[in-house]
């Protein structure tokens, strides 16, 4: 293999690695915009107002937004064990 074909396989492997960070740049945005929503629901609940629906909606978005935020925080740590693994980093070495 030429330098240059060699020069064009790492080209494309960073390419192929440039989805992947976009992707958990995304989670993390989503993520802090649940923890955004979780916190703004936890507020309107500790609030002294009677409970209604508007604050019944809040709980229950709130709920959801929980367990988004896990299910996220899953998806991200996978992302990074998968990194972690095409860069040969060895199995007891890697974050989790």
């Amino acid at each position: 293999m030429s330098d240059r074909d060699s020069d064009i396989d790492c080209t494309v492997a960073h390419a192929d690695e440039q989805p992947e960070l976009s992707e958990v740049d995304q989670l993390r945005t989503d993520n802090e915009s649940l923890r955004n929503q979780i916190e703004r629901a936890r507020w309107a609940l500790g609030t002294d107002e009677p409970v209604n629906e508007q604050l019944r909606q809040a709980e229950i978005r709130a709920a959801v937004a929980e367990r988004e935020a896990v299910a996220y925080r899953n998806q991200v740590k996978a992302l990074v064990r998968a990194i972690q693994r095409e860069r040969g980093v060895p199995e007891d070495a890697l974050d989790g």
